[in-house]
């Protein structure tokens, strides 16, 4: 990765771990499972949280955080997820 404002490059290693037997699996396997995993968190919490700032949410009690969040995961999938005054 290279920094914009330095211009420096870095390495970043991440490490995972799975289930899967390592025999089968190759690299690209595993690159397409953790891109569809990324593809998900992208496509519907990221856009939760963005569109609804569901991590400052005070909804916490109750049935009501269980309540709101197919709400809120249908409005940002069907792409109306522009909360009112948003």
């Amino acid at each position: 990765m290279t920094h914009r404002a330095t211009g420096r490059t870095t390495e970043e290693v991440a490490y995972g771990l799975t289930r899967l037997p390592a025999d089968p699996v190759t690299e690209a396997d595993l690159l397409r499972l953790i891109r569809g995993h990324w593809a998900i968190e992208n496509r519907v919490h990221w856009g939760r949280d963005v569109t609804w700032d569901e991590d400052r949410s005070q909804v916490r009690t109750g049935s009501a955080p269980q309540a709101m969040a197919p709400l809120r995961t249908s409005r940002c999938v069907s792409g109306q997820g522009i909360p009112p005054g948003g």
